[in-house]
């Protein structure tokens, strides 16, 4: 067919097999004609030929459209998703209650009514080797994460094609999405932040990370050496706790963490800070009682993440109880006197 521009080609609906997409437009029109690799096979595609099209002719690509292509079951007239909602290759968006990972997940967090969706909802991220990557977010839930598929798609000289998908369930709010290289692989890196409801000035950056394993972005849980349950791979930029101690003095604890993608590697840097302060001499600074850094290397397995326990929940542990000691038991009073001595026997 040739090179085609966004004033020249008609999409037109070649086959529903896979997906469900009248592709509308080339994306601001900086797309150049690709070949199709012969040995990548798309996941989901659709073709173009003809003539003109509306949305050509209007040099963007309507949300509509992208919703359609990720879909199965997307209404564009009504902007609605019929449930089960289904990505464009038939598997599922989200998880029955019962196969949820409550590792990852937080079982608790309860979903909003469904509304349609809007050009809000769409978030697309241009990749250096010109493909996208795509999170159309089809629902949302009380606790401020957003689920829907997640795509890298790539224009090719029929249309456009989806060479890797999955279901990306993220905190929502001022997300950026990014590929970063681990290894000979890649994964989704999700930028965003998460803001107290009953204080919505107190915010923290949160970074979740999503494997991309072949074809597919697979969310896998964060897990210590031994197995045991982190939770889900999400870093939090920044934590503080402070706790009074059974002497009265009060204990903050302050964490600063840092995700870096270093020669291959995930990399967790972590710094804990910890102050006391007298609450009898409000005058005097906090003192620093102790401080810690450590790097934690974040391994990618079958079935996990898995990386060394949080120094975080280490310091905590070690520095902040405030469980009040018993007092030691008195010595046994042998002669039953409660002196606490044993009194010689009389003579005699």
């Amino acid at each position: 067919m040739g090179c085609y521009t966004p004033a020249a080609v008609r999409f037109v609906l070649r086959s529903r097999t896979v997906a469900v997409l009248a592709l509308a437009s080339l994306a601001g029109s900086a797309v150049a004609c690709k070949k199709d690799g012969p040995s990548e096979l798309p996941l989901c595609k659709e073709e173009v030929a003809g003539k003109k099209a509306e949305e050509v002719a209007s040099g963007t690509v309507p949300p509509g459209i992208w919703f359609q292509f990720l879909l199965k079951n997307f209404d564009r007239n009504t902007m609605t998703l019929k449930t089960p909602a289904q990505d464009c290759t038939g598997r599922m968006i989200e998880p029955k209650e019962e196969q949820i990972d409550t590792c990852i997940y937080d079982a608790e967090a309860q979903k909003l009514p469904e509304r349609p969706r809007t050009e809000d909802d769409l978030l697309i991220e241009p990749l250096d080797d010109g493909r996208q990557l795509v999170w159309a977010k089809t629902a949302e839930f009380d606790n401020g994460e957003a689920v829907g598929p997640i795509a890298i798609t790539e224009w090719t000289s029929r249309g456009v094609v989806a060479r890797a998908i999955g279901t990306l369930r993220a905190q929502a709010d001022r997300a950026s999405i990014r590929l970063e290289t681990v290894g000979a692989d890649e994964m989704l890196v999700v930028e965003s932040r998460r803001c107290d409801p009953d204080d919505p000035k107190n915010c923290s950056r949160r970074v979740r990370l999503v494997p991309l394993s072949g074809d597919m972005f697979t969310d896998k849980p964060l897990r210590t050496e031994d197995g045991t349950c982190i939770g889900a791979a999400e870093v939090t930029n920044f934590e503080e706790k402070t706790v009074t101690l059974d002497n009265g003095i009060e204990r903050s604890f302050e964490v600063a963490r840092s995700v870096d993608f270093e020669e291959g590697a995930v990399v967790i840097n972590e710094q804990v800070t910890i102050k006391d302060k007298d609450p009898t001499q409000p005058d005097l600074p906090a003192k620093l009682f102790r401080r810690a850094v450590v790097q934690r290397v974040l391994n990618v397995g079958t079935d996990a993440i898995v990386t060394s326990s949080s120094l975080w929940e280490d310091m905590i542990s070690e520095h902040g109880s405030v469980e009040v000691k018993p007092e030691p038991e008195p010595a046994p009073d042998g002669d039953g006197d409660g002196d606490g001595d044993d009194d010689a026997p009389a003579d005699g």
